[in-house]
């Protein structure tokens, strides 16, 4: 049933409530399972602020949107600021192609009260707005709040009622209060806060001001780690509105793929314990994966494309070649499992890839006949570790794999101008080691990797008939890249993609 289109209303305020949220705090309740430092406090409210942004018939639910960071004092504008640049920094670093989730929102500071006396902040803020419209509250804690239920708020308020949507815990999500409301207030003394009575409290006190409020159906917050997993399990059914955020940071603690809730917090409860061996420090994360973008060498001959649904026909039929199979030690795939493949290349955080087309003509990506080859990366991350178990040191690596399969492509220079850009594109991202392992009888690599740009010998593996090489010093990566320069063209994204 689709959401009930709200009427023409007077200004309404929603305020979404939250602690100052960093790396370093997180929700004493999810606690051993999500340990300082993590972003899960960080995603939530990024997701909040995107839910909150939705809009019925191209019009936005809230009249005015205000994020009220709780603090020890009203009106420390400093405080609130510091945490929208949190917010704006962390959205940088994590999507860098996202825009900014900030924009539309006011921000302020409010008194958090002592001994946890909610009514405190929410009477300072109701009083701030009150005469301007109807007022709304919610907290950071429930990310993916349906858009049938914000528009019921505003209708109950419009209609003169009270609204609120009750959480499983005996609390609530949504609190709607609206414009002209009597009686003594309705944070008034008697409510029992951070308790199962608290919603229970809450009506009652509203009702005894001699008000109607209207109960929407209940809802869930994130105050224990099986909310947290049923939020991901939400966000990956699409029943939630957004979830981006929270998606991200569920890939970066590696636990995205769990889809058993033992399991989920099995894993939580091991990366506690990591962090615990580390003194505190998280593991060292995987890079973002950047936006798929086009790299074009001028005066090079080739240009990299994003590998994409169109070229995985042509690119299947390669594998097929014994020799190409023998040369990248691949097994042949058929044309279904390619497709796969190729979306799993295009969403993975640790897998990058770019196939190489003949020329440097702009506007033909999909061109098959311009296809030659193809140059990958995998990103992972490398742990050293002492006798007594504890991680000392750990590096983001590369693992290089380059791939001329047109024969009358060979020979020009392409891979190498093809690793060079790779090498490159993994600088930008954090990579702090590359290596390469190669077959034995390929000699054609090796001596692309070895002579012309500088890897050195690390070992020989007699299993497997391979040799790696790598390059980790600054100087040896410059050595590498030699003058290359490269124009890097975001790539539009199409249903073909």
């Amino acid at each position: 049933m689709p959401p009930t289109k709200p009427p023409t209303t007077p200004l309404t305020t929603l305020y979404l409530l939250c602690k100052p949220p960093s790396s370093t705090t997180s929700k004493t309740r999810l606690h051993p399972y999500i340990p300082p430092p993590s972003n899960v406090p960080i995603s939530l409210l990024c997701d909040c602020l995107l839910n909150h942004t939705a809009k019925i018939d191209g019009k936005s639910i809230w009249g005015r949107r205000i994020v009220a960071v709780t603090a020890n004092a009203d009106e420390d504008t400093v405080v609130a600021a510091a945490v929208k640049e949190t917010i704006q920094k962390y959205v940088a670093s994590t999507m860098p192609d996202s825009f900014d989730i900030t924009e539309g929102w006011e921000w302020t500071t409010v008194n958090k009260g002592d001994n946890g006396d909610l009514g405190v902040p929410l009477t300072n803020l109701l009083l701030r707005s009150i005469e301007d419209g109807g007022v709304v509250f919610v907290g950071m804690d429930s990310p993916n709040i349906p858009l049938s239920l914000m528009s019921e708020c505003q209708s109950a308020l419009t209609s003169g009622s009270n609204y609120v949507v009750p959480a499983e815990d005996g609390g609530y999500t949504m609190l709607g209060i609206r414009s002209g409301y009597e009686g003594d207030g309705p944070f008034s003394d008697g409510i029992r806060w951070s308790t199962g009575d608290t919603l229970d409290d809450q009506v009652r006190v509203i009702e005894r001001d001699g008000e109607r409020i209207i109960k929407g159906r209940t809802w869930y917050d994130v105050d224990e780690v099986s909310d947290l997993f049923r939020l991901v399990s939400d966000i990956k059914k699409e029943s939630s509105s957004n979830g981006k955020f929270v998606k991200e940071v569920m890939m970066e603690e590696r636990i995205w793929d769990i889809d058993n809730e033992e399991g989920f917090k099995n894993w939580m409860g091991v990366r506690g314990e990591e962090v615990k061996a580390r003194g505190g420090k998280r593991r060292k994360l995987l890079p973002s994966k950047p936006p798929r973008s086009i790299l074009r060498v001028v005066g090079s001959g080739i240009t990299l494309v994003p590998y994409l649904k169109s070229h995985v026909e042509r690119y299947n039929g390669w594998m097929k070649d014994p020799y190409l199979l023998s040369t990248t030690a691949s097994e042949p795939l058929t044309l279904e499992e390619e497709y796969e493949m190729q979306e799993e290349w295009r969403v993975s955080r640790d897998k990058h890839t770019f196939i190489i087309l003949e020329g440097e003509e702009e506007g033909e990506e999909g061109n098959l006949e311009r296809m030659v080859g193809d140059v990958n990366m995998f990103v992972s991350v490398e742990e050293e570790i002492d006798d007594d178990g504890k991680i000392v040191h750990e590096i983001v690596q590369g693992e290089l794999e380059v791939m001329i399969a047109e024969a009358k492509a060979r020979r020009k220079g392409y891979g190498l101008v093809a690793i060079r850009c790779m090498i490159e594109w993994g600088r930008r991202m954090g990579v702090e080691r590359m290596f390469v392992k190669i077959g034995d009888g390929n000699d054609a690599s090796k001596g692309l990797f070895e002579k012309k740009l500088g890897f050195k010998l690390v070992k020989y593996v007699e299993v497997f008939k391979e040799t790696e090489y790598e390059i980790t010093e600054v100087e040896d990566f410059e050595k590498a890249m030699g003058d290359l320069k490269f124009d890097v063209i975001p790539f539009e994204e199409t249903s073909v993609g």
